[in-house]
């Protein structure tokens, strides 16, 4: 009784990415892409995670001859690298935003330039935001997005941040208080210390 290719691939596919789980995390350390992507073909886990991380590593290239200001997007494939190492290591086909679209090719190159493009603007809103309206926008923004992404509802998360936040300003009168009584208290010292001299 033989099997059909697809239910051998299924079947193999855990032991595929328990096998190689290692070493497709290693793809997105960019130099091994290449090697990875050639030498270990019998992997569809390896592929997966090699092709992204190759991709990664020519927007890498590209961002890095920009002029000054922009080379910094280099830091988007820095945290693409990232996620794709732990995900790779924890055993999931982790598809990257918009590389994974162009693997595919579901995207072209002018679609893909217009959504980073607007990554970029949503970024330069964030950091905007966060100069603007302090820290904790921040801290519930992350939240929100770490919550979203795992499916949790965001609303609990996000009142539970606000929980935090206004302990954090109650602590922060409080030490104001404080503050003001230890400049008190310290003006009262020196006042009692010169009476005593001028005695």
């Amino acid at each position: 009784m033989s099997e059909s290719p697809s239910n051998t691939t299924a079947q193999n596919l855990p032991d595929d990415i328990e096998k190689n789980k290692d070493i497709a995390a290693f793809s997105y350390i960019l130099i091994f892409a290449p090697i990875l992507l050639i030498s270990r073909r019998d992997s569809d886990f390896i592929k997966h995670h090699a092709l992204q991380a190759l991709y990664l590593g020519f927007f890498f290239v590209i961002f890095a001859m920009l002029p000054w200001g922009l080379n910094y997007l280099n830091i988007l494939i820095v945290a693409g690298a990232l996620m794709g190492f732990l995900e790779a290591q924890a055993g999931r086909y982790y598809k990257i935003p918009v590389v994974s679209d162009l693997i595919v090719r579901k995207i072209t190159l002018e679609s893909t330039f217009q959504k980073l493009k607007n990554f970029v603007f949503k970024i330069g809103n964030i950091l905007r935001r966060i100069f603007t309206e302090g820290p904790g926008f921040a801290v519930r923004e992350t939240a929100e997005a770490i919550e979203k992404a795992r499916g949790i509802d965001a609303l609990r998360v996000h009142s539970e941040v606000e929980e935090v936040r206004k302990v954090l300003e109650k602590t922060n009168e409080k030490l104001k208080v404080l503050e003001t009584d230890l400049i008190a208290l310290k003006s009262n010292t020196s006042s009692k210390q010169e009476l005593g001299i001028r005695k």
